[in-house]
Protein backbone atom coordinates (compact mmCIF):
# COMPACT_ATOMS: atom_id res chain seq x y z
CA UNK A 1 0.00 0.00 0.00
CA UNK A 2 1.36 3.43 -0.96
CA UNK A 3 2.12 5.73 1.99
CA UNK A 4 0.89 9.31 2.22
CA UNK A 5 -1.13 9.66 -0.97
CA UNK A 6 -1.25 13.20 -2.35
CA UNK A 7 -4.49 14.63 -3.63
CA UNK A 8 -4.26 16.08 -7.14
CA UNK A 9 -2.39 13.42 -9.09
CA UNK A 10 -4.22 11.43 -11.75
CA UNK A 11 -4.22 7.62 -11.98
CA UNK A 12 -1.29 7.51 -14.39
CA UNK A 13 0.81 9.77 -12.17
CA UNK A 14 -0.04 7.71 -9.08
CA UNK A 15 1.02 4.53 -10.87
CA UNK A 16 4.24 6.23 -11.95
CA UNK A 17 4.99 7.15 -8.34
CA UNK A 18 4.47 3.50 -7.34
CA UNK A 19 6.84 2.36 -10.09
CA UNK A 20 9.38 4.99 -9.10
CA UNK A 21 9.31 3.85 -5.48
CA UNK A 22 10.04 0.27 -6.55
CA UNK A 23 12.94 1.34 -8.78
CA UNK A 24 14.73 3.43 -6.13
CA UNK A 25 13.74 1.52 -2.99
CA UNK A 26 17.38 0.54 -2.40
CA UNK A 27 18.35 4.18 -1.68
CA UNK A 28 15.29 5.24 0.32
CA UNK A 29 16.25 5.34 3.98
CA UNK A 30 13.19 6.71 5.76
CA UNK A 31 9.42 6.60 5.63
CA UNK A 32 9.45 10.16 4.34
CA UNK A 33 11.74 9.26 1.45
CA UNK A 34 9.37 6.42 0.59
CA UNK A 35 6.35 8.73 0.62
CA UNK A 36 4.53 10.05 -2.43
CA UNK A 37 5.36 13.55 -1.22
CA UNK A 38 9.11 13.03 -1.47
CA UNK A 39 9.11 10.90 -4.62
CA UNK A 40 6.84 13.30 -6.52
CA UNK A 41 9.41 16.07 -6.00
CA UNK A 42 11.75 14.24 -8.35
CA UNK A 43 9.08 13.28 -10.86
CA UNK A 44 7.42 16.69 -11.26
CA UNK A 45 10.48 18.49 -12.72
CA UNK A 46 10.92 15.59 -15.16
CA UNK A 47 7.26 15.50 -16.20
CA UNK A 48 6.95 12.08 -14.57
CA UNK A 49 9.59 10.48 -16.81
CA UNK A 50 10.83 7.59 -14.68
CA UNK A 51 14.32 7.12 -16.10
CA UNK A 52 15.25 10.80 -15.81
CA UNK A 53 13.81 11.13 -12.30
CA UNK A 54 15.69 8.02 -11.17
CA UNK A 55 18.94 9.34 -12.61
CA UNK A 56 18.44 12.67 -10.81
CA UNK A 57 17.72 11.06 -7.45
CA UNK A 58 20.61 8.60 -7.61
CA UNK A 59 23.04 11.32 -8.66
CA UNK A 60 21.79 13.50 -5.82
CA UNK A 61 22.35 10.75 -3.25
CA UNK A 62 25.94 10.42 -4.48
CA UNK A 63 26.42 14.20 -4.48
CA UNK A 64 25.11 14.57 -0.94
CA UNK A 65 27.53 11.92 0.32
CA UNK A 66 30.48 13.55 -1.45
CA UNK A 67 29.44 17.12 -0.59
CA UNK A 68 29.89 16.64 3.13
CA UNK A 69 33.39 15.28 2.53
CA UNK A 70 34.67 18.24 0.50
CA UNK A 71 35.31 20.82 3.21
CA UNK A 72 34.14 19.89 6.71
CA UNK A 73 32.80 22.94 8.53
CA UNK A 74 34.15 22.96 12.07
CA UNK A 75 31.80 23.92 14.89
CA UNK A 76 33.63 27.20 15.52
CA UNK A 77 33.25 28.23 11.90
CA UNK A 78 29.61 27.15 11.75
CA UNK A 79 28.87 29.20 14.88
CA UNK A 80 30.64 32.22 13.43
CA UNK A 81 28.82 31.90 10.11
CA UNK A 82 25.44 31.55 11.83
CA UNK A 83 26.03 34.99 13.36
CA UNK A 84 27.22 36.51 10.08
CA UNK A 85 24.45 34.99 7.99
CA UNK A 86 21.26 35.20 10.02
CA UNK A 87 18.39 32.85 9.49
CA UNK A 88 15.47 31.37 11.35
CA UNK A 89 14.32 27.85 10.75
CA UNK A 90 11.04 28.57 12.47
CA UNK A 91 10.65 25.32 14.37
CA UNK A 92 7.68 27.01 16.01
CA UNK A 93 6.44 29.01 13.00
CA UNK A 94 4.07 27.44 10.51
CA UNK A 95 1.85 28.67 7.70
CA UNK A 96 -1.89 28.17 7.63
CA UNK A 97 -1.53 24.62 6.31
CA UNK A 98 1.06 23.59 8.89
CA UNK A 99 4.15 24.00 6.72
CA UNK A 100 7.25 25.24 8.55
CA UNK A 101 8.38 28.79 7.78
CA UNK A 102 12.06 29.53 7.20
CA UNK A 103 13.37 33.09 7.16
CA UNK A 104 16.67 34.19 5.61
CA UNK A 105 17.82 37.74 6.36
CA UNK A 106 19.94 37.84 3.22
CA UNK A 107 19.99 41.64 3.07
CA UNK A 108 22.39 41.56 6.02
CA UNK A 109 24.56 38.77 4.66
CA UNK A 110 28.07 40.13 3.96
CA UNK A 111 28.95 37.47 1.43
CA UNK A 112 31.45 39.61 -0.45
CA UNK A 113 33.70 40.26 2.55
CA UNK A 114 33.45 36.65 3.75
CA UNK A 115 34.55 35.03 0.51
CA UNK A 116 37.30 37.66 0.12
CA UNK A 117 38.84 37.13 3.57
CA UNK A 118 38.07 33.50 4.46
CA UNK A 119 40.28 30.76 2.94
CA UNK A 120 38.13 28.74 0.55
CA UNK A 121 35.41 31.26 1.40
CA UNK A 122 33.25 30.58 -1.64
CA UNK A 123 33.18 26.82 -1.06
CA UNK A 124 32.48 27.28 2.63
CA UNK A 125 29.68 29.74 1.88
CA UNK A 126 28.03 27.33 -0.53
CA UNK A 127 28.39 24.44 1.88
CA UNK A 128 27.00 26.47 4.77
CA UNK A 129 23.84 27.33 2.84
CA UNK A 130 23.55 23.73 1.61
CA UNK A 131 23.50 22.72 5.26
CA UNK A 132 20.62 25.17 5.70
CA UNK A 133 18.86 23.44 2.81
CA UNK A 134 19.41 20.13 4.59
CA UNK A 135 17.93 21.52 7.81
CA UNK A 136 14.93 22.73 5.81
CA UNK A 137 14.59 19.27 4.30
CA UNK A 138 14.61 17.75 7.78
CA UNK A 139 11.83 20.16 8.76
CA UNK A 140 9.76 18.90 5.84
CA UNK A 141 10.36 15.34 7.01
CA UNK A 142 9.37 16.17 10.60
CA UNK A 143 6.19 18.01 9.62
CA UNK A 144 5.24 15.25 7.19
CA UNK A 145 5.27 12.79 10.09
CA UNK A 146 3.56 15.14 12.56
CA UNK A 147 0.76 16.12 10.17
CA UNK A 148 0.32 12.59 8.82
CA UNK A 149 1.47 13.59 5.36
CA UNK A 150 -0.53 16.80 5.03
CA UNK A 151 2.45 19.18 5.21
CA UNK A 152 5.58 18.20 3.33
CA UNK A 153 7.03 21.46 1.96
CA UNK A 154 8.09 24.78 3.46
CA UNK A 155 7.26 28.41 3.07
CA UNK A 156 10.35 30.60 2.78
CA UNK A 157 10.77 34.32 3.37
CA UNK A 158 13.91 36.07 2.12
CA UNK A 159 14.32 39.54 3.60
CA UNK A 160 16.56 41.75 1.42
CA UNK A 161 16.46 44.84 3.59
CA UNK A 162 19.98 46.26 3.75
CA UNK A 163 21.15 44.61 0.53
CA UNK A 164 23.75 46.96 -0.94
CA UNK A 165 25.15 47.67 -4.37
CA UNK A 166 28.67 46.63 -3.27
CA UNK A 167 27.47 43.03 -3.02
CA UNK A 168 26.76 43.13 -6.74
CA UNK A 169 30.24 44.44 -7.61
CA UNK A 170 31.69 41.06 -6.69
CA UNK A 171 31.62 38.29 -9.27
CA UNK A 172 32.11 35.94 -6.33
CA UNK A 173 28.75 36.92 -4.83
CA UNK A 174 26.93 36.38 -8.13
CA UNK A 175 28.65 33.03 -8.68
CA UNK A 176 27.74 31.90 -5.15
CA UNK A 177 24.10 32.87 -5.76
CA UNK A 178 24.03 30.96 -9.05
CA UNK A 179 25.69 27.91 -7.50
CA UNK A 180 23.17 27.86 -4.66
CA UNK A 181 20.18 28.17 -6.97
CA UNK A 182 21.49 25.36 -9.16
CA UNK A 183 22.09 23.22 -6.06
CA UNK A 184 18.61 23.92 -4.74
CA UNK A 185 16.95 23.03 -8.03
CA UNK A 186 19.07 19.92 -8.63
CA UNK A 187 19.21 18.37 -5.17
CA UNK A 188 16.19 19.80 -3.33
CA UNK A 189 13.53 20.00 -6.07
CA UNK A 190 10.06 21.22 -5.18
CA UNK A 191 10.98 21.64 -1.50
CA UNK A 192 9.33 25.08 -1.31
CA UNK A 193 5.60 25.57 -1.36
CA UNK A 194 6.06 29.32 -1.68
CA UNK A 195 9.09 31.63 -1.62
CA UNK A 196 8.60 35.30 -0.74
CA UNK A 197 11.31 37.90 -1.35
CA UNK A 198 10.49 41.06 0.60
CA UNK A 199 12.15 44.49 0.86
CA UNK A 200 13.88 43.90 -2.44
CA UNK A 201 15.69 47.09 -3.57
CA UNK A 202 15.80 48.06 -7.24
CA UNK A 203 19.36 46.71 -7.56
CA UNK A 204 18.09 43.29 -6.49
CA UNK A 205 16.76 42.91 -10.03
CA UNK A 206 20.35 42.44 -11.17
CA UNK A 207 20.84 39.54 -8.75
CA UNK A 208 17.48 38.00 -9.58
CA UNK A 209 18.19 38.42 -13.29
CA UNK A 210 21.46 36.53 -12.90
CA UNK A 211 19.91 33.53 -11.18
CA UNK A 212 16.56 33.42 -12.98
CA UNK A 213 17.84 31.35 -15.95
CA UNK A 214 18.72 28.57 -13.50
CA UNK A 215 15.28 28.49 -11.84
CA UNK A 216 12.81 25.93 -13.14
CA UNK A 217 9.42 27.20 -14.26
CA UNK A 218 7.57 25.42 -11.44
CA UNK A 219 9.84 27.26 -8.98
CA UNK A 220 9.33 30.60 -10.72
CA UNK A 221 5.60 30.12 -10.31
CA UNK A 222 6.09 29.86 -6.53
CA UNK A 223 8.38 32.90 -6.27
CA UNK A 224 6.84 36.22 -5.21
CA UNK A 225 9.07 39.33 -5.15
CA UNK A 226 8.12 42.57 -3.37
CA UNK A 227 9.84 45.88 -2.81
CA UNK A 228 9.82 47.75 0.51
CA UNK A 229 6.07 48.41 0.38
CA UNK A 230 5.32 46.58 3.61
CA UNK A 231 1.56 46.84 3.22
CA UNK A 232 1.66 44.97 -0.10
CA UNK A 233 3.95 42.12 0.92
CA UNK A 234 2.27 41.65 4.30
CA UNK A 235 -1.05 41.35 2.48
CA UNK A 236 0.46 38.70 0.18
CA UNK A 237 2.05 36.80 3.07
CA UNK A 238 -1.20 36.86 5.02
CA UNK A 239 -2.84 34.66 2.39
CA UNK A 240 -0.61 31.79 3.54
CA UNK A 241 0.50 32.95 7.00
CA UNK A 242 -1.24 34.15 10.13
CA UNK A 243 0.79 37.35 10.55
CA UNK A 244 -0.09 37.60 14.26
CA UNK A 245 1.96 34.46 14.84
CA UNK A 246 4.94 35.53 12.76
CA UNK A 247 7.60 37.16 14.92
CA UNK A 248 10.42 38.52 12.81
CA UNK A 249 12.96 41.32 13.13
CA UNK A 250 11.28 43.53 10.54
CA UNK A 251 8.01 43.36 12.46
CA UNK A 252 9.49 44.95 15.57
Amino acid sequence: MSPSKIVGFNDIQNRTIEQFRERVLDILNSNFEKSDAFLSRWLIPRNFELAKAEMDLRQSVTWRRDCWELIPLEDELKNRMSKLFKFSMGREMFDREGRPISVLSIGDWQVKSFIATEPDGKQKMVKYVVQLFDEMSEQCKDRHEITNGQAHQLTVICDMEGFSFKQLTSTGVISVAIELVKTLETHYPCMFYRAFVVNAPTIAKVMLGAVRPFIRQESKDKLKVFNSDKEKWEEALSEDIDMTKLKLSWQQ
